[in-house]
């Protein structure tokens, strides 16, 4: 509500509308994950980017989303997050 000057509930009618709008455009999308392009390649590639770039787990291939979120406290095998990278 600091970012948007709107009322908790208008923002919600507005969050709510344009998630109706992606899954009106993009339904096809999103009911399956089966597509040409995501091979086992593809997926050794993501794995080795995440391993490259500091990731702890070593059978990771992807995220469900990919949200910045900051978070409190780092602990083991984690770091500050910083939102501009």
């Amino acid at each position: 509500m600091t970012v948007f000057p709107r009322t908790r509930c208008e923002l919600s009618r507005i969050f709510n509308q344009v998630l109706l709008e992606i899954y009106r455009n993009h339904a096809h999308k999103l009911k399956t994950i089966n597509r040409p392009w995501i091979t086992r390649h593809v997926l050794e590639d993501f794995r080795a980017a995440l391993i490259r770039n500091g990731s702890p787990y070593k059978e990771c291939f992807g995220f469900l989303d990919g949200t910045v979120r900051p978070i409190c406290r780092p602990n083991k095998n984690q770091k500050q997050v910083n939102k501009n990278t």
